[in-house]
């Protein structure tokens, strides 16, 4: 008598639980009939058969070369692959450890030419119908996304999906996108953000703590600025989408959702994101380049990394810094320059013009704050009013005797929530930012034009300078500027600077 397996699947394309019953019922009756022993059944449950990444099919493969079989029955091919090459792979690694495959729905013998052309003709079949599905189901999603439709998956923090099908902004979620946005353009660090975000109760998607992982992919995620996207992390052919390696002909239509925030803070936190980069060799360097990630080569484009050398003068050793393209070999010196930009700076906006625009660009942004603060405590009030009229309701229920488990439970879960709310409600009552005077600023301003350590030029640096780009025969310091009530915007000043 002949040990056999059965190994059984179904995948996620109109299938269920169930038609892995009907499978093992008629291999099973297969087995029977041909007087075999069934030593054990292999189950894969959602697993396409477009690969051969499947958990149960790996470890058939691997029972089969310790012996303990002669076997293996499939209800059909397609159970088996739907892939030429896994097929035939995988059927030799069988046959070369002594087990022959067989089909109890599909009547062929594959020792015979006829039974070979046959079972080649349906491996192709099934291949064929698994591709030409996936053509069909990819055209459907393109059509989708060139109307800027949900396309199945989660939608983003921050969004949900309309009756249409559209997104919509979660307003509630929302607030804690444009506090992340808002945290990181202003300079905050991800602990800082992650720690505001849970401490004012905000959640990711799924309902969890925010991580500094969960930063990473709203920061970078299009979405947010008002811009549909589609197929961005499509992976090769039989492969799993890859999160992060972008598909060039991936789709974007720009205004196609509706944006959580403006397009220039999603332009200064791509900045801001570009400039956290570590420039190479930033994690070895012992002295402080103060324009690293910000300073570049105009010739070429590529970033100029800082390096330093020393030279012997009899009794005292003095270090020479410099910045240079690891391209082109372009190279200025590196102190004369950071001095040259903070004397840019002095002379372009510490001065008392600028001042007053400086104040009412932080006052404003701090009005916009104090109105989300007011938002959100509307939001809180309104929660604790739907938390409290839900024990209401529940107390009721215990009052008349109807007394269970999942009531205490409730009634406890609401009251936590509600206490939690509370607790919030009453910081942001506490919290409140005074508007900023042209005095204070002014101090701290003249205090950075008095100073001459690498700390103050470092400062007025991180705060005013977007990026420095190295020429031939001049250098552009590209800084930001404070317009009456906006927001900094960026305005390129030409400063030709001796090398």
């Amino acid at each position: 008598m002949l040990n056999a397996v059965i190994y059984a699947r179904y995948s996620s394309d109109n299938q269920r639980e169930e038609s892995i019953d009907a499978q093992l019922r008629i291999c099973r009756k297969h087995c029977e009939d041909r007087g075999y022993k069934i030593v054990h059944e292999y189950i894969d449950e959602a697993f396409t058969a477009t690969n051969d990444r499947r958990p149960d099919y790996q470890q058939m493969i691997k029972d089969a070369k310790k012996g303990g079989f002669q076997v293996a029955v499939f209800h059909k091919v397609n159970r088996n692959a739907r892939n030429e090459y896994d097929y035939y792979f995988n059927k030799m690694q069988l046959i070369r450890a002594g087990v022959t495959v067989e089909y109890a729905g599909q009547s062929f013998d594959t020792t015979t030419a006829e039974g070979q052309l046959m079972e080649n003709q349906l491996v192709g079949m099934a291949a064929y119908f698994s591709r030409n599905l996936s053509k069909e189901v990819k055209k459907g999603q393109n059509e989708n996304a060139l109307k800027c439709v949900h396309n199945g998956g989660t939608p983003p923090l921050g969004y949900d999906v309309g009756p249409d099908k559209r997104y919509v902004i979660n307003e509630q979620e929302a607030r804690a996108v444009r506090l992340i946005f808002d945290m990181y353009t202003n300079g905050s660090r991800y602990p800082d953000i992650v720690d505001e975000c849970n401490r004012r109760g905000y959640t990711t998607k799924s309902g969890k703590e925010f991580r500094y992982t969960s930063l990473h992919d709203i920061l970078a995620n299009q979405k947010y600025a008002g811009f549909y996207v589609y197929g961005k992390n499509r992976g090769p052919r039989n492969m799993p989408r890859n999160g992060h390696k972008n598909c060039e002909d991936a789709l974007v239509v720009e205004g196609g959702m509706p944006a959580i925030i403006d397009m220039d803070t999603w332009k200064r936190a791509c900045a801001c994101m570009d400039k956290h980069r570590r420039a190479p060799g930033s994690v070895r360097a012992k002295v402080e380049y103060l324009l690293s990630d910000l300073i570049s080569c105009g010739e070429c484009g590529c970033k100029m990394q800082g390096n330093s050398y020393r030279h012997k003068l009899k009794d005292k050793v003095k270090e020479y810094l410099y910045y240079r393209c690891p391209n082109c070999g372009r190279q200025v010196k590196g102190r004369p320059l950071e001095k040259q930009v903070v004397d840019v700076i002095r002379r372009l906006i510490l001065n008392n013009r600028h001042i007053r625009s400086i104040v009412d660009s932080i006052n404003v942004k701090l009005e916009e704050s104090n109105m989300e603060f007011t938002a959100e405590i509307h939001s809180l009030q309104s929660q604790i009013a739907t938390l409290e009229q839900s024990n209401d309701r529940l107390m009721g229920l215990l009052e008349t005797g109807e007394i269970s488990d999942i009531l205490i439970a409730r009634i406890k879960k609401n009251s936590e929530k509600a206490s939690a709310a509370r607790q919030r409600l009453a910081e942001i009552k506490e919290y409140s930012r005074e508007v900023l005077s042209v005095e204070k600023v002014k101090a701290v301003i003249n205090n950075w034009k008095m100073t001459n350590n690498e700390e103050g030029y470092n400062a007025m640096i991180n705060t005013f300078v977007r990026s420095v780009t190295v020429y031939k025969d001049n250098i552009d310091v590209d800084l930001y500027l404070c317009i009456g009530s906006n927001e900094y915007t960026s305005e390129k000043l030409k400063k030709s600077l001796a090398k």
